[in-house]
């Protein structure tokens, strides 16, 4: 019961914090500067993994209080379901979805850079440059926030397994 409280409040948590981003504008703001939408990909995939983790906890779960009820439930049933491959590389599936964005990002601020001596080619530039570095971070941040919560999302999952 407990693994599932901790499922339900990091997913919460971060429902909360796509809230936020919401209601501040932040997501707005990088919908519109993030050309690929790479960060949304990033995020699609977490929450779509992190519903697979939540059912999966519940599954564990169900499964411990039907052997404690005395059915015979198979000893070398993998209690994963066999999701195992899945849930080992979904950490490292947000990692690198966020890589993929940085480097997005990057070749997006080499494409903005300009070789010029007007002054008002010069500033243009630099918007787009700077455009291109807060994909390129941003992607980052994403990537990383979303592959550390779904780490959480894994150890308790195998906890709940009872894999520790």
């Amino acid at each position: 019961m407990v693994s599932m409280l901790k499922w339900w409040f990091i997913f919460f948590c971060s429902a909360a914090i796509v809230a936020a981003m919401t209601v501040f504008g932040t997501l707005g703001r990088l919908w519109e500067l993030d050309v690929y939408k790479a960060c949304f990909v990033t995020m699609t995939a977490y929450f779509s993994l992190s519903g697979l983790m939540g059912w999966l906890t519940w599954k564990s779960l169900q499964d411990s209080k039907l052997s404690f009820s005395g059915r015979a439930i198979c000893l070398d049933a993998d209690p994963m379901y066999g999701f195992r491959g899945i849930i080992g590389y979904a950490p490292d599936l947000m990692t690198q979805l966020g890589l993929i964005g940085t480097v997005i990002g990057f070749i997006m601020m080499m494409a903005s850079f300009v070789v010029s001596a007007d002054p008002a080619a010069l500033q243009s530039a630099s918007v787009h440059l700077t455009a291109a570095a807060t994909v390129a971070l941003a992607n980052t941040l994403c990537g990383l926030c979303c592959s550390v919560l779904m780490k959480f999302q894994t150890l308790n999952l195998e906890v709940a397994a009872g894999d520790e």
